[in-house]
């Protein structure tokens, strides 16, 4: 009897011994599968980590390598210092062309004769002529001087026309730089022709009673002006 109650017991320890190494091994499984749990869920977020950490220093680096796109690489050293010098020598140059042109269109104007002024510039208003005896518009100025007087011209410029006129009788026209004309009434026969260069130096023609419309005013040179195609006052531009 107390062999078998030994045995019982035996097998009840038995028993006891494989419940216990089951619920062992259990735990054993679990917390395995939870340290492999853990392992994965870190590596997971690591990498996750290393992920954004990755694109954030692409945003990082994305604006230098976008403004690299649009830069320059083969561009020559010095060129644009060349670029500089070459816009200062271009501007130099115009402001000197620009200063020659105004040197150019600045004419000195002085009186074809020394005289006194019989008969004023009229600006468009009627007056009485002495020889015709009606109104007329007086477009020039009548400079008293002795028949035989040398004319010479106001400035320095161009002859543009040589005529004789019926009633101005013989007339000379010059040109100037500044794109006025002068015009010389009741002269002699001109010694210019058309096109030459002449300046305050060269005589013109001299003093005669030759303009029909006033060959009994006293002997006198009819001078007038022309600015785009308009008569002005002669004494305008007169400087002395």
């Amino acid at each position: 009897m107390k062999q078998v109650k030994i045995n019982d017991k035996k097998k009840r320890f038995g028993r006891g011994l494989s419940s216990k190494g089951f619920y062992i091994a259990l735990a054993i499984c679990l917390v395995g599968s939870g340290i492999m749990a853990f392992v994965a869920v870190d590596r997971t977020l690591s990498g996750i980590e290393d992920m954004n950490s990755g694109s954030s220093s692409l945003s990082q680096q994305e604006p230098s390598s976008s403004s690299q796109v649009g830069a320059v690489t083969d561009k020559p050293a010095g060129s644009s210092s060349s670029s500089s010098n070459t816009e200062q020598q271009s501007s130099s140059q115009s402001s000197s062309s620009a200063s020659e042109s105004t040197a150019a269109a600045t004419v000195v104007y002085s009186l074809p004769v020394s005289g006194e002024i019989m008969n004023a510039y009229s600006a468009g208003e009627l007056v009485k002529s002495l020889t015709l005896g009606d109104w007329r518009t007086h477009d020039g100025v009548d400079i008293k001087a002795d028949a035989g007087t040398e004319v010479h011209p106001a400035g320095a410029g161009t002859v543009k026309k040589v005529y004789s006129d019926t009633m101005w009788g013989n007339c000379v026209e010059i040109e100037h730089a500044d794109g006025l004309i002068s015009v010389y009434c009741s002269l002699s026969e001109p010694t210019v022709q058309v096109g030459q260069a002449v300046d305050t130096g060269t005589v013109i023609g001299t003093v005669t009673d030759s303009a029909a419309a006033e060959v009994l005013e006293a002997s006198h040179l009819h001078f007038g002006m022309k600015q785009d195609g308009n008569w002005i006052d002669p004494m305008s531009k007169i400087s002395d």
